[in-house]
């Protein structure tokens, strides 16, 4: 009964060693040959891609996608329908900064028809993912120009501060900026909290709270019209001195906090720019079980990708050790039972 038990142990585990070798190797397949390779300086080619504004013309601002697939195609789906002249992702593109998620991430957003630029997460910089995407996207902090509006992105990635090269770099940007219309500022993680969300933990902020107060400081005294962050998974809103506008935009494809009446609401900014002044609307994205589908499907799926492209070798090695033993086990069984007398 024991060696019966064990002949069909066998069996069903050579059968997974053999489905998990086959799986293994499309996966690496797919990685080596079917998916693009990452692309390089990314944000420059987008922004020679912007058109020249009119009069009035609008942009969008999204962050914490974090490798989403099915809301973050409805959420781009939702892009392409807008008239716009670029997107903005605000941070935590990708799970964490391995090569293979960078190029699911360029693969999903290659085919968008308004240029999409791109800032620095914390998510972004983990497993070297700081070289990855000043490889891939270009440099971590930097400014354009469209039409007589001013943008500046900014690297806060550590969740400290922003260093103090940067902010020198920041300020010197905001002196070119005052000659111009408009400005906005971005970056990942939000140096304070919104109006709607008071009680959420400080951690969630730059801890380094002089260079938060300097930043502010420095948007107040340049008249910056919006400051954009993300980082917390859900939006908020507040009003600085004199009228700088600093909106958080974190619903972009990742699961939601549970904080508030926005907690089954994924979304992105879209900003609207006139003559006289700017606007901006939260637009939905309505997922149905979004947080179980990115929680329970995607992080798995997309961690095991990678995983097994980054690791191919040595899981074949190790499916082949196993294989062996199984496959052994399951002859010297099968020829035991054949010489069993009925």
């Amino acid at each position: 009964m024991v060696e019966r038990i064990l002949f069909w142990l066998s069996a069903v585990a050579f059968t997974v060693l053999v489905l998990a070798v086959i799986f293994a190797s499309a996966i690496k397949i797919h990685a080596t040959w079917l998916l693009p390779r990452a692309p390089s300086k990314w944000n420059e080619r987008q922004l020679s891609k912007i058109g020249v504004p009119g009069e009035q013309f609008s942009f969008a601002v999204l962050g914490d996608n974090k490798n989403s697939i099915k809301t973050f195609d409805l959420l781009k789906k939702s892009l392409d329908r807008e008239d716009i002249l670029f997107s903005i992702d605000v941070g935590d593109l990708v799970f964490d900064g391995e090569e293979v998620k960078y190029r699911l991430f360029a693969n999903q957003v290659q085919g968008l028809k308004a240029p999409m630029l791109t800032a620095l997460g914390n998510h972004d910089i983990e497993a070297g993912g700081r070289e990855n995407y000043e490889r891939i996207f270009g440099a971590r902090y930097y400014s354009f120009t469209v039409g007589r509006n001013f943008f500046i992105v900014l690297d806060d990635s550590d969740g400290k501060a922003v260093d103090p090269a940067q902010m020198r770099w920041f300020e010197r940007e905001l002196r070119k900026s005052e000659t111009f219309k408009h400005r906005f500022v971005f970056m990942h993680v939000p140096p304070f909290r919104g109006l709607r969300n008071m009680s959420m933990p400080m951690e969630e902020f730059l801890s380094d709270r002089k260079n938060a107060d300097a930043i502010k400081h420095l948007c107040i005294r340049y008249d910056v019209d919006f400051v954009f962050g993300s980082h917390m998974h859900t939006f908020d809103y507040d009003l600085w001195p004199w009228n700088v506008r600093y909106v958080i935009t974190g619903g972009g494809g990742a699961e939601l906090w549970d904080v508030d009446r926005y907690r089954d609401m994924h979304h992105y900014i879209k900003v609207t720019v006139s003559k006289d002044r700017v606007l901006f609307d939260v637009k939905p994205i309505i997922s149905r079980w979004a947080k179980f589908v990115y929680m329970y499907i995607e992080e798995p799926w997309i961690y095991t990708y990678a995983y097994v492209a980054n690791n191919y070798c040595w899981l074949i090695v190790a499916l082949g050790a196993a294989l062996v033993v199984a496959g052994g086990t399951f002859e010297i069984l099968r020829k035991r039972g054949k010489r069993r007398p009925t």
